[in-house]
């Protein structure tokens, strides 16, 4: 039997993964605080968390995703952390929680390529059930314990469906446990996590990593900046966030003018039309993409270097809607 290949889709990069447990608040928060993608969660979303608890988190995540129809375009991307396999919880989890609209599942406490192996099959169980095309699930794995740092590639190669990772960390936590650091806004104590996940996600050919979280409080904003920059300085293009500072966390890591003469048109395409719901779609004419945003301060962080404003096609129409209705045109002329 040939081997599973395990290249890497494309993806839109993340820019804030916001935590979300299984909150109704904190899901709508989320949702008109833009956040890219949601964090919803069935493996410990509070404590305790017991039967009943797991139940009433079930109902309210399968309510949510049902909830989500065919507005995928409108919704943060939405993904779900199920508890580990050798728990006997995951295959509930996971069907409390897929649809169509689910872009993914975060794994837990993954050591080894193994834990992504055991969870892949259930996936495509589901998938199957549920009438998915099997492989449509991505997975973001957890590394939280030193064997999960140490095997970071072995497990961002496991599989195709694995296509964000990065070293997130916390003030306390698994990985807090398990190498005894002491947290610092700085951040220094973790730049070697933080730094060996990113070389082996990207050896693995994973585009976008993610890392996180921020630790301390967040309304230390000079602090929180600058340890946000200096994930995105590092190479990271997104990173794990609490609701409360989505607005900060979404403008640190967009796009900057330096960055747009080094981009190609694909890579453009992806860093802005892909940001799922604030954008309203792409209209292709000969040799030019026309990009209809209603992005604001994204907008004006993609700078005029590789665009440039259109100023005769106001009578263009996308659907119902006049060029007017829907932001200001970007023009991009690309092969």
């Amino acid at each position: 039997m040939p081997a599973l290949s395990t290249a890497k889709r494309p993806v839109p990069p993340i820019r804030s993964l916001v935590l979300v447990s299984a909150d109704e608040s904190l899901v709508n928060k989320a949702i008109d605080g833009k956040a890219d993608a949601l964090w919803l969660d069935l493996e410990q979303p509070r404590f305790p968390f017991g039967a009943r608890e797991r139940e009433v988190a079930r109902g309210f995540i399968s309510e949510y995703m049902r909830s989500i129809g065919g507005n995928v375009k409108t919704r943060p991307l939405a993904f779900l952390r199920v508890s580990h396999p050798s728990t006997g919880e995951t295959l509930g989890d996971l069907r409390a929680g897929v649809t169509p609209a689910l872009a993914g599942v975060l794994l837990p406490k993954v050591d080894t390529a193994a834990d992504v192996h055991m969870l892949e099959g259930l996936l495509t169980a589901v998938e199957h059930e549920r009438g998915i095309p099997i492989g449509t699930l991505q997975v973001i794995p957890l590394l939280e314990s030193a064997m999960g740092v140490r095997s970071a590639y072995e497990i961002a190669t496991a599989s195709a469906r694995i296509t964000y990772m990065g070293g997130m960390i916390s003030a306390f936590g698994d990985l807090h446990r398990a190498f005894g650091y002491r947290w610092t806004a700085k951040g220094t104590e973790t730049d070697y996590l933080r730094e060996k996940v990113l070389v082996d996600a990207r050896a693995a050919g994973i585009r976008y990593p993610i890392s996180g979280m921020w630790g301390g409080a967040t309304s230390d904003i000079d602090a929180l900046t600058a340890w946000a920059r200096s994930l995105r300085a590092l190479g990271y293009f997104g990173m794990v966030s609490s609701v409360d500072i989505i607005a900060l966390v979404n403008e640190i890591f967009s796009p900057t003018n330096h960055l747009l003469p080094y981009m190609s048109c694909a890579q453009l395409y992806v860093a802005i039309a892909h940001v799922n719901y604030n954008v309203w779609g792409i209209h292709k004419q000969v040799g030019t993409v026309i990009l209809y945003h209603s992005m604001g301060q994204y907008l004006n962080q993609i700078g005029e270097t590789r665009r440039e404003y259109s100023k005769n096609v106001s009578n263009q129409v996308r659907g119902e809607n006049k060029l007017s209705d829907v932001g200001t045109p970007v023009i991009q002329t690309c092969p």
